[in-house]
């Protein structure tokens, strides 16, 4: 059997975000077009009624947009948007599906390796994909083990890191999981509707993590979000979500030093 996963990120909008999501949305090859459809025709069906009141269309769901009424929903009222993300929750219900998410908080990860401050966004695709590809091997390993995977992710300006994490878990010989993983590949989302249930998967996740930050003076205490609810309260779908905690990243930055001190003592023997 080969699976298919659609990779994406969302995070807060600081310099340092406080929290930033990766998220890695699982079906079988045989369910991904039966999604596909489903969900392009709730777009399009959303997309007619809009004509019929002479409002520009939509190109596609974005979770960003959606939710702050910015863009292409500009125009949008919150009984609207609600309407429309209920239909697409439905479609997750239909489905045989499940996601592989993780959280960090790069405030966190600069305090304690601050070297990374200048710009830790590499340091986060490149963290959190080595962590889901661990845990999606050990679930497979389990639950289905004569299983291949295929990663796609959204084209970005770390594809470049994507591709390199992925490839330094492959020529791991300490990774005991490549035998399920047979490439990461970047798309275009207008060319690839999954990316679009990606998208709302991994803001939901991101969301979810927020909501668990410690609430600064003068912020109103964050309540769990409709959409995530149900979508964890469906048994048609299998959510993970796991966060890099304070004591992970200072374990990670150890293990990194002393195999990085390893290598330049090597090197100066050899």
């Amino acid at each position: 059997m080969i699976l298919r996963g659609y990779i994406d990120e969302s995070y807060s909008g600081e310099p340092i975000p406080r929290m930033f999501c990766l998220t890695c949305t699982m079906a079988t090859g045989s369910e991904w077009p039966w999604i596909e459809l489903a969900w392009q025709k709730c777009v399009d069906e959303k997309n007619a009624s809009l004509r019929q009141q002479h409002r520009p269309p939509i190109s596609r769901y974005h979770s960003r947009d959606i939710n702050s009424f910015q863009g292409e929903f500009k125009d949008w009222t919150g009984p609207e948007r609600q309407d429309f993300c209920e239909k697409l929750v439905r479609i997750f219900s239909r489905h045989t599906w499940g996601y592989e998410g993780y959280l960090i908080d790069l405030r966190e990860a600069v305090e304690e390796w601050p070297e990374i401050g200048s710009d830790p966004l590499p340091f986060a695709y490149d963290v959190l994909l080595k962590f889901m590809m661990v845990e999606i091997g050990n679930g497979l390993s389990t639950e289905a083990p004569d299983c291949t995977m295929t990663l796609f992710h959204e084209r970005c300006r770390y594809d470049g890191v994507l591709r390199d994490s992925f490839n330094a878990m492959m020529d791991d010989p300490t990774f005991g999981y490549k035998d399920f993983f047979t490439t990461i590949a970047p798309k275009g989302w207008e060319h690839c509707v999954p990316l679009q249930p990606a998208d709302l998967v991994a803001y939901e996740n991101f969301k979810e993590g927020y909501r668990a930050l410690p609430v600064r003076p003068g912020e109103k205490t964050r309540n769990r979000r409709i959409i995530f609810s149900e979508l964890i309260s469906l048994d048609s779908f299998v959510p993970h979500l796991r966060q890099l905690t304070r004591e992970n990243i200072i374990e990670l930055k150890r293990i990194t030093t002393a195999a990085k001190k390893r290598k330049s003592e090597r090197a100066t023997s050899g």
